[in-house]
């Protein structure tokens, strides 16, 4: 008998020290249990932020196309706006000489004949003469403010329209 109650004792003992052992599996279990949710949230995070990520670097790639599409017709359109520029200043330039020597011509054109005919008056009538080379200087200030409004004019709409070409 006493054989039986120390293999009971002993077993006693040994129970005993397996329920401490599966008591603290269980903690560690519990443990486990823990950071696999937290590694599972993790997880689910990851992959809703890489999502995300690839979904806007997939945005930002359409996004960069666009915008070098975009920069590249600006780029022609100001080659093009350089390249008109110097033949506008030509254009220009030439317009303003022309209209200088229409001005010019027209003027000396008309008053030629009557220039003839009134030599030997104006020597005899000096104040009539004086009345007339001041409207001559009126007329010729006068053609050229017209030819400057008009060119104010044009380049004001040139302007304007560069304005809305931008805008558009």
């Amino acid at each position: 008998m006493a054989d039986s109650q120390t293999t009971i004792a002993s077993l006693r003992g040994l129970n005993s020290k397996l329920t401490l052992e599966i008591t603290e599996l269980r903690k560690k279990y519990a443990k486990v249990k823990a950071e696999n949710i937290k590694l599972k949230q993790i997880i689910e995070e990851n992959t809703k932020f890489k999502t995300r990520f690839e979904k806007q670097d997939r945005k930002n790639k359409t996004d960069i196309a666009n915008l070098i599409s975009k920069n590249t017709k600006l780029k022609s359109r100001v080659l093009k706006l350089e390249q008109k520029l110097p033949q506008n200043n030509e254009e220009k330039g030439n317009l303003i000489a022309k209209l200088d020597n229409t001005a010019f011509y027209k003027m000396n054109f008309d008053n030629t004949s009557e220039q003839i005919k009134d030599i030997s008056n104006n020597i005899s009538n000096p104040d009539i003469y004086q009345e007339s080379i001041q409207y001559s200087e009126s007329l010729i200030c006068t053609i050229s403010k017209s030819s400057e409004n008009k060119e104010i004019k044009t380049i004001s709409n040139k302007i304007r329209e560069r304005n809305q070409e931008k805008k558009h």
